[in-house]
């Protein structure tokens, strides 16, 4: 078995059997460019179509964001680290409170 031949020869080789590989080139190029402008005008359209988020809109998504992804506060983490300690322990427990 020989050697696979190189795609890039093949690829030129059947641009230019049947005409000038210039004008297939700019075939090629002339059709990608009007499908680019297609689907940019199409998705600009799609987005002219979606209603533009309001004041309230912006207002209640930043409140459920703060009430689902804010952090926990750090007197959180230091009491699930000591909920299983012994009471005997407790007096060396960081002066933190849950109070925000």
């Amino acid at each position: 078995p020989g050697a696979a031949p190189d795609p890039d020869a093949c690829l030129l080789s059947a641009i230019t059997q049947s005409s000038s590989a210039i004008d297939k080139l700019e075939r090629y190029a002339a059709a990608a460019k009007r499908a680019y402008y297609q689907a940019h005008r199409a998705l600009q359209q799609s987005r002219n179509a979606q209603p533009k988020p309001t004041k309230n809109d912006t207002a209640a998504l930043d409140a459920l964001l703060d009430k689902y992804c804010s952090p926990p506060s750090p007197a959180h983490h230091f009491d699930s680290i000591f909920q299983n300690e012994p009471d005997s322990l407790i007096t060396n427990r960081p002066l933190l409170t849950t109070e925000r």
